[in-house]
């Protein structure tokens, strides 16, 4: 049910419009919400709402200029139309009516009519359309409406946005495409050259298609909507979709079949070939999926496009006198005098200062390195010339210039400088430890080419040399983040510290990560992300070790977005520690969780490990014959795509007969398990220290049908096994009573080979037993 604007409040918000044009200014919703609260003793955010509905109904027009909203009366627009005199009826109290009058009119319909009725094949213009709806006899009561032109061009652009009427140029066509986001792709231009593989993608080698889909965890046997549909899968690093889950037309589909695609996550910009460089400003083609930078377009472009975007290897190449034409306009427009006032530039202008006592010319140019600039004063029929080259700097003034920059250096207490390594800074001096950088980092312009910083171990606040970090440890207060503490075990405490309650402190935080990150990239933009700092303490304070950082709402259920270890913490498991951490939140607030993509070579190496113990501890603990991927993500808290990736690259899944199933690898499995029982985790978290609630509602991971189906198929497991046991028990007791004991125990088939296939139930739901492995399945070790 569409909820409508109270008219009322209409009628007062149109009068708080007025109100403000009378005072010479623009009618924003600041300034409208401010008069009616002014006026009606409203609340702010009640008027906000009923401007809202009103806009949708089309009471008042929202009108949007260089980024800027403003609100106009559709009765009075003012010069967002020409209205010709004697067009409108003056503006008085009753004036509502005729907009009431058309407020239950289905504009969407009757432009559908009026198209289809025409029946033109390149699309009908407005004009068009507003003459057939003119000539059709029952809209009479409509069309005579004051306001109908208007209305009718509003509708016509709502239905533009909203994927009903697709525009080109003047012209409206009926999009006949599915749902809402059809619109994108169906202006698909048909005059394209078709799709080739570039010269470096000819040769590349593709990765191993993942079998399931990573949005819905779908097959090709089956998609959202029960269907079947091919899978796309990516060259780099084999993860597959649904065409219906990525959003794709069918032609974008059919191209991308034919070319080396990439994911979201591997896209490279096909110019320069770079992986991760100005991701934000990455442009994706409509007709290929291919990705580049603005920056390497061509031409280059300053803005993001809108609507459709060709990139220029799909891009019609144009010839003869077409080109001609564009080049002289480029050049045209290139040297064409700007209009208005010019630019504040350095006049390049000959200087001259005249006096009685003499005169000093100055002559325009920049001049080249080795060119002589003469300065000529006359004073008392005196001349002097200065002469400035460059090679008046001898050797002794570098020598006093490097003599007295090391000089400074000591007093600041730095003895090496940063330009050996071009590190800024190369060193910084953190509670007793001094720390050798790996990277630069964005500090502010009056630290960013200090070769040493000082900074504050609890607080994190930087400073320029010993004695102010000196001065600042005796007035600092801080022993702790500022924040909640959320875990304490022993010597180790987690801290839940909000980019928005602790601004500058995640700032800091930032900067210093940066230091020891290459990829990382964000600094001061803090607010929509939770930091979870781990800390080692002692009874001089809580000493930093780490963190990681997590976006508050994402929709990509990405539970890490960066994650850092300081260098003297290192490779003594506290990285483990807070990836097991970030999945112990995932697993409170009741859904599956991935560390945000690409992942950094570090990161992946780190991840890799994790999920390769992961999933080899939890094969270790349960040996049941039916495992569910989803069983398994919820009591590991990893995601399901996650879990399979490393199934597939330890070559623990496999497709017979139809089915997926897992190869169970006993000796990787037992192997892993003697390291860990040999050399023990020393730091491990304890899900008991935890104290912590999610903000958000848990969200069931499945669904109620798929919960009872679980548990149908654990109520069969255990049938099943006291099944098994009651066989078990008959058939030994037969050979204890034929055969010695020793021979008993060779001759069970109840004993797990070395290598057990187990089926992997996609939903939950019981499959058949799969039956022994047979002699080349243990052999695939």
């Amino acid at each position: 049910m569409v909820k409508l604007a109270n008219p009322l409040y209409t009628e007062w918000i149109l009068e708080a419009i007025q109100k403000v044009k009378r005072q010479k200014q623009r009618p924003s919703e600041e300034r409208i919400c401010h008069a009616v609260c002014a006026s009606h003793g409203l609340d702010k955010k009640t008027v906000s709402e009923q401007l809202e509905l009103s806009v949708q109904d089309g009471s008042v027009l929202k009108v949007t200029n260089k980024g800027l909203a403003s609100y106009k009366d559709p009765d009075n627009p003012g010069r967002f139309v020409s209205i010709k005199p004697g067009e409108l009826p003056k503006p008085t109290k009753g004036s509502r009516g005729a907009c009431n009058e058309l407020r239950n009119v289905d504009w969407n319909k009757l432009l559908r009519r009026g198209i289809e009725g025409l029946q033109e094949p390149n699309g009908s213009s407005l004009r068009n359309i507003e003459k057939y709806l003119r000539s059709q006899h029952d809209l009479a009561s409509i069309f005579n409406n004051p306001v109908f032109q208007r209305r009718l061009r509003l509708g016509a652009k709502r239905a533009v946005n909203n994927g009903r009427l697709l525009k080109d140029g003047p012209q409206y066509r009926v999009n006949y495409g599915e749902g809402k986001g059809a619109s994108k792709y169906n202006t698909f231009p048909a005059s394209l050259p078709p799709v080739s593989l570039l010269p470096h993608e000819k040769d590349q080698p593709r990765a191993d298609p993942i079998p399931i889909c990573s949005f819905c965890l779908g097959t090709k046997e089956s998609n959202r909507e029960k269907k079947p549909e091919e899978l796309l899968s990516c060259a780099d690093c084999g993860s597959s979709g649904h065409p219906s889950c990525l959003k794709f037309c069918l032609e974008l589909t059919t191209n991308v079949k034919a070319l080396r695609w990439q994911c979201i996550e591997c896209k490279t910009c096909s110019a320069c070939r770079i992986q991760g460089k100005n991701a934000d400003n990455m442009l994706f083609c409509d007709s290929c999926d291919r990705g580049f930078h603005m920056e390497c377009c061509d031409p280059p472009l300053s803005r993001m496009p809108k609507g459709m975007w060709i990139c220029q290897v799909c891009r019609p190449k144009k010839k003869g006198r077409k080109l001609l034409h564009e080049k002289a306009t480029q050049i045209r427009r290139r040297y064409t005098k700007p209009i208005g006032r010019p630019k504040n530039k350095l006049k390049q202008r000959m200087l001259s200062v005249t006096s009685d006592e003499g005169s000093m010319n100055a002559f325009p140019g920049r001049g080249s390195p080795g060119t002589e600039i003469k300065i000529s004063i006359k004073q008392e029929n005196t001349d002097l010339f200065l002469v400035g080259t460059k090679d008046i700097v001898t050797e002794e003034d570098l020598e006093m210039f490097k003599q007295a920059r090391e000089l400074a250096m000591e007093k600041i207490g730095c003895k090496n400088g940063g330009e050996a390594n071009g590190r800024y800074p190369s060193v910084i001096e953190f509670g007793k430890y001094e720390i050798q950088t790996w990277y630069s980092s964005p500090y502010p312009q009056e630290y960013s080419k200090l070769s040493k910083l000082f900074l504050c171990e609890f607080c994190l606040k930087y400073m320029k040399s010993k004695n102010i970090l000196l001065r600042h440890s005796k007035k600092c207060g801080w022993f702790h983040p500022p924040a909640n503490e959320i875990y304490r075990r022993k010597d180790l405490s987690v801290f839940e510290v909000d980019g928005n309650m602790s601004k500058i402190y995640c700032q800091n935080l930032c900067l210093l990560a940066k230091l020891f990150l290459d990829h990382k990239t964000l600094y001061y933009d803090v607010e929509p992300f939770l930091f979870y700092v781990l800390t080692k303490n002692d009874e001089k304070g809580c000493h930093l070790v780490g963190y990681f950082s997590k976006e508050k709402l994402c929709q990509q259920k990405y539970n890490v977005s960066c994650i850092m270890i300081m260098p003297q913490y290192q490779r003594q498991g506290f990285g483990r520690f807070l990836i097991d951490f970030s999945y112990l939140l995932s697993r409170r607030e009741g859904q599956a969780g991935s560390p945000e993509k690409p992942l950094s070579d570090l990161g992946r190496v780190s991840y890799l490990a994790y999920w390769k113990s992961v999933v080899l501890e939890y094969l270790y603990c349960h040996h049941e014959k039916q495992i569910s991927i989803k069983g398994m993500s919820r009591a590991t808290g990893m995601c399901p795509h996650d879990i399979a990736t490393t199934l597939q690259q330890h070559s623990m899944i496999d497709r017979r007969e139809e089915k997926f199933v897992l190869i169970r690898r006993e000796k990787l499995i037992s192997s892993h398990m003697e390291k860990l029982k040999t050399s023990p985790r020393t730091n491990e978290v304890d899900p008991e220290s935890l104290r912590w609630t999610p903000v958000l509602v848990p969200n069931a991971a499945v669904s109620e049908e798929e919960r009872e189906a679980e548990k149908e198929a654990e109520r069969l497991m255990e049938q099943a096994s006291c099944w098994e046991k009651e066989e078990q028990e008959v058939l030994s007791a037969r050979v204890n009573s034929r055969q010695p004991p020793g021979k008993v125990h060779s001759k069970n088939k109840y004993l797990r080979p070395s290598e057990n296939v187990m089926v992997l139930a996609e939903r939950g739901q019981p499959l058949d037993p799969p039956k022994e492995s047979s002699e080349e399945e243990e052999k695939e070790e």
